[in-house]
């Protein structure tokens, strides 16, 4: 008898989780890390059975490395915006101007790290609660997830800030590294689709690539 997938999208690993603040927690087991079984259809589409990586990939991008660096500290978590590449990877994207589009060196190797992009997009979350669960989490992490480093792991960020702008208007929205996040007030704002949340942080990421472009310019000059 041939036993049913159980998950098929990101909404069906986003559920088996307890969320803790914006932690997703994925229920504890004797494995080291988050993992499905070697069997499960996800596993055989992303070539891995590490749901972090899955996830990563489903929502943001195919990370380069194989690694992927936990920045909150809870070892369960597999929120993929808790989580960075190496600074090596970061730099490159930064540079290319297209950060979370695929390295060159990946270009090879796209059809081993995840499938088709039509079949990637229809794995995106669309759960109303993950969509504004994930888009809180970028929205303090920023792209560097500098908002939420803590001491545990490898590195302690210096206080900076990221400025974002509209396309008419002086920078207007500054996010920095804070101890603790406030709670917000109830939003009654629909929530936005998944392609909005990835054009706004887009966004954000273009304009603090021309900020350091700039800099680079001012300073050889």
């Amino acid at each position: 008898m041939t036993r049913t997938a159980k998950y098929h999208n990101a909404d069906d690993l986003l559920d088996n989780c307890e969320i803790k603040n914006l932690c997703y927690i994925w229920p504890k087991s004797s494995c080291a890390v988050p993992i499905l079984s070697p069997n499960s259809p996800l596993a055989g589409k992303f070539n891995t059975n590490v749901i972090v990586r899955i996830l990563f990939t489903m929502c943001r991008f195919p990370p380069a490395g194989p690694r992927l660096l936990n920045t909150c500290g809870v070892k369960w978590c597999v929120n993929p915006y808790h989580y960075t590449e190496a600074k090596m990877y970061r730099v490159k994207r930064f540079a290319s101007g297209q950060p979370n589009a695929l390295l060159p060196e990946q270009e090879s190797s796209r059809h081993l790290i995840a499938p088709p992009d039509e079949e990637l997009i229809e794995m995106r979350p669309k759960n109303p609660l993950h969509i504004k669960m994930l888009m809180d989490s970028a929205s303090l992490a920023g792209y560097d997830t500098d908002g939420i480093l803590k001491t545990k792991g490898f590195a302690i960020p210096k206080k900076k800030e990221i400025r974002m702008a509209s396309e008419d208007s002086p920078p207007v929205l500054t996010i920095k590294l804070r101890e603790e996040p406030k709670p917000k007030p109830k939003d009654e704002t629909p929530l936005e689709s998944w392609e909005d949340i990835e054009f706004g942080i887009d966004k954000m990421i273009a304009h603090i690539s021309e900020q350091r472009k700039a800099k680079q310019e001012r300073n050889s000059e």
